[in-house]
């Protein structure tokens, strides 16, 4: 079996590489002795659940604005890996890690769970706005639409982001972890305020080379234009193959309207050999590696 090196996958599905993302916040959050390779990459600013997730993989910790910005940074070399989220379990996918599977040359080394406790905090109990990640936000939509109707809710680039906007606007209440108010001189308003008391986020770490073992494998599979392009296809393809499948999800290929990739997690299989069973009903394959689960932080 031949994998198809990644530099020829993006070319075949014509996915495009942003280029340029501008990383934030260039401080190490622990220890800046470490050499910067050493350190991951994640969103930030500090204090974000992407922060904490990384924070059980390494104790050096750099912050990009952007989960794009982050998987560069690895790219580059200038940290040894990014931590990012790739699956929540109330609201699914998170498209941008998805995205850059898709588009860098990275591979998932391991996985970490988060699980999310969302709390609303601002200066005062006299906000008229709500700041926070779209998830949290939508995480957090049965209390906010309840209790305050007439906020005004602003989507940012993660959950710290929006206690900073808080400490620094009385107008603004922010919804992230607990432990922010306290940090931040912020008034607790409410805790607990997630939809779903189960919330829990799936971060995995990317780096340019696969890890060597595992118990969880990640592929891309594309099926071209003509059958097997529909899901429920792709999924009696996988069905036959007998195997353990975790996660199967949907991206648009950019190639043409209906055109999609898809991402497939399966567990307790030699990679290889899944490959070879299935990989005649596509037109190709992406290996994108094998891992453990190193934290479950639940």
């Amino acid at each position: 079996m031949e994998f198809i090196d990644r530099r020829e996958f993006l070319t075949r599905t014509g996915a495009a590489v942003a280029i340029g993302a501008v990383a934030s916040q260039q401080g190490i959050a622990e220890s800046a002795e470490t050499p910067t390779e050493q350190a991951v990459g994640t969103l930030g600013p500090a204090g974000s659940y992407s922060h904490r997730a990384a924070l059980q993989v390494n104790d050096q910790v750099k912050f990009y604005e952007t989960m794009f910005a982050a998987a560069d940074a690895v790219s580059s070399g200038e940290v040894q890996a990014a931590i990012l989220p790739i699956e929540n379990s109330i609201q699914g996918a998170v498209i941008d890690t998805l995205d850059i599977l898709e588009e860098r040359d990275l591979y998932i080394t391991a996985e970490v769970n988060v699980e999310i406790w969302h709390a609303l905090m601002a200066q005062s109990p006299d906000f008229t706005k709500v700041a926070s990640h779209p998830q949290a936000l939508a995480q957090s939509s049965d209390y906010l639409s309840r209790e305050y109707p007439n906020a005004e809710f602003h989507e940012v680039d993660s959950t710290s982001a929006g206690v900073e906007l808080a400490t620094t606007d009385g107008s603004v209440a922010a919804v992230a972890h607990p432990d922010l108010a306290e940090k931040n001189d912020l008034e607790l308003l409410a805790t607990d305020i997630q939809n779903v008391s189960n919330n829990v986020t799936r971060f995995v770490r990317l780096e340019t080379e696969p890890a060597t073992e595992g118990t969880k494998s990640t592929l891309l599979l594309y099926p071209g234009l003509e059958p097997p392009a529909l899901s429920s296809d792709v999924l009696h393809v996988l069905g036959d193959a007998d195997v353990d499948f975790t996660r199967f999800e949907a991206r648009p290929s950019t190639k043409a309207l209906g055109d999609y990739v898809f991402h497939a997690d399966f567990e307790g299989s030699d990679p290889e050999a899944v490959i070879d069973t299935i990989e005649p009903a596509f037109d190709w394959v992406q290996y994108l590696g094998t891992y453990n689960l190193i934290m479950d932080c639940r």
